[in-house]
C-alpha cells in the first residue's frame, strides 16, 4: 500500500505540472484527462515495483556478483520499461482516444525507445530504493546482533568469573599454597602469580568479541599451571595445536569454561586422575577445535547441555550464523569430547562489545 500511494502522489504531481504545461504552451488539454494519464502511467510502474524489487534483491550488484546483477538489471530496464510504455500507449488510447490518436505500429518502436531515459530513471530509482531498504535493514539487524553479543558476552564472562571464584575451586588453590608455604615457598609463590596472572589475564580482553587462538591457549594455560599442581600427577595435558591456527580468531572464552567442564565433570572424582587433551587444526576454511578427556563420560543418553554449553552455542551461532557447530560426545573407550567448528579467520579482531 506505501508503494502504491507513493506511485500515486507522484502520478498526481506529473498530472497537475503536464497540466499546467501545456496550458502554458496554448495546447491545454482537460484537467481530469491529464490527471488520469499520468495516475495509469504511474499505476503501471506500481505494479511492475514488485518485479523489479524481486530482480535487485535476486540478483544484487555486489563485488563478487556485479557481472551477473548489472546484466539482469540492464535486460529487466529494457524489457520492463518497454512493457510499461507499451501498455500506457495502449491502455491510454482507450482512457483519451483524442489524446493519442490512431496507433500507428511504425512509429511506435521508435517511439518507445525515445522514452527509455524515463524508464531507466524510475527504474533504477526503484533498484537504488531496494538496495537501500536492504541496506538500511541489514545495518539495524547488525546492530541487533552486536547488542545480543554483548549482552552474551558479559554473561560468559561473568560465569568464567564465577567458575574462577567459585568457593570449591578457591578452596582447593588456596589449600595447596598453604601446604606449599611451609615446605616449598617457592612454589608457594609461583602459585599465588599464576593465580593472578589467570585472573588478570580474565580480566585483560573485557568487551572483545573475539581473540587470537595464542591468547585463549595462553588463558587455559594458566588455569591448566595452577590444576597440575593441585592434580599434580594425576593431571595430563596435551596440546595439539597447528602452528598455522595460532593467529586464527576465536571467540573469547570460549575454550577455559570447556577445559574446566572436563576437568570438573570428568576427571576430579577419579583418584588415578587422566588426561586432557586440547587440539587445533584447520580443515579447508574452518577451524576445528576439540576439548577431550578420558575420564567417567557424560551420563545416560540424553547428553543434556549445561547453561555454559548452551551459552556457547548461542554465542557461535550469533557470531557465525550456520557456518559454525558445536558437537558433545561420549568417547567409546570412555571420556568425552566437545568439537567445535568455526570459519577459520586470520586476523584477530578485538572490536568492543561496550
Amino acid at each position: 500500500m506505501i508503494v502504491l500511494g507513493l506511485w500515486t502522489l507522484y502520478g498526481v504531481s506529473l498530472g497537475l505540472n503536464s497540466y499546467f504545461v501545456r496550458a502554458s504552451l496554448g495546447r491545454p488539454i482537460p484537467f481530469e484527462i491529464s490527471i488520469s494519464l499520468e495516475l495509469l502511467y504511474t499505476t503501471l510502474w506500481a505494479l511492475l515495483t514488485p518485479v523489479i524489487v524481486l530482480l535487485a534483491r535476486r540478483f544484487p550488484i555486489t563485488k563478487q556478483t556485479w557481472h551477473t546483477g548489472v546484466a539482469v538489471q540492464i535486460a529487466g530496464l529494457i524489457c520492463l520499461g518497454m512493457a510499461q510504455k507499451l501498455l500506457w500507449e495502449l491502455l491510454g488510447r482507450m482512457v483519451a482516444p483524442t489524446f493519442f490518436g490512431p496507433l500507428n505500429l511504425k512509429t511506435l518502436v521508435p517511439t518507445l525507445a525515445a522514452t527509455m531515459d524515463t524508464a531507466a530513471m524510475l527504474y533504477l530509482f526503484v533498484v537504488a530504493s531496494t538496495y537501500a531498504v536492504s541496506y538500511y535493514k541489514s545495518a539495524k539487524e547488525q546492530e541487533l546482533r552486536a547488542s545480543r553479543l554483548e549482552g552474551q558476552l558479559m554473561q560468559s564472562q561473568l560465569m568464567a568469573l564465577k567458575a574462577q571464584l567459585h568457593p570449591h575451586f578457591l578452596f582447593n588453590t588456596l589449600n595447596t599454597i598453604s601446604a606449599l608455604v611451609r615446605e616449598e615457598p617457592e612454589a608457594a609463590e609461583r602459585m599465588i602469580a599464576r593465580l593472578s596472572d589467570l585472573l588478570r589475564s580474565s580480566l585483560e580482553n573485557v568487551g572483545a568479541q573475539e581473540v587470537s587462538l595464542r591468547k585463549e591457549l595462553d588463558l587455559v594455560q594458566r588455569y591448566l599451571d595452577i590444576q597440575q599442581v593441585r592434580f599434580e600427577d594425576r593431571l595430563r595435558v596435551n596440546f595439539e595445536i597447528d602452528p598455522g591456527t595460532l593467529d586464527a580468531v576465536v571467540p573469547n572464552l570460549l575454550l577455559q569454561p570447556l577445559v574446566e567442564n572436563a576437568i570438573r565433570h570428568g576427571l576430579a572424582d577419579r583418584l588415578e586422575g587422566g588426561e586432557l587433551a586440547i587440539s587445533a587444526h584447520r580443515m579447508n576454511g574452518s577451524l576445528r577445535l576439540a576439548v577431550r578427556d578420558n575420564g567417567c563420560g557424560l551420563p545416560g543418553d540424553s547428553m543434556r547441555e549445561g547453561v555454559g554449553l548452551s551459552n556457547t552455542r548461542a554465542r557461535l551461532r550469533q557470531l557465525y550464523g550456520d557456518a559454525q557447530e558445536i558437537e558433545l560426545r561420549n568417547l567409546p573407550p570412555g571420556g568425552a569430547e566437545v568439537i567445535v567448528t568455526i570459519p577459520f579467520h586470520g586476523s584477530p579482531s578485538t572490536t568492543a562489545a561496550g
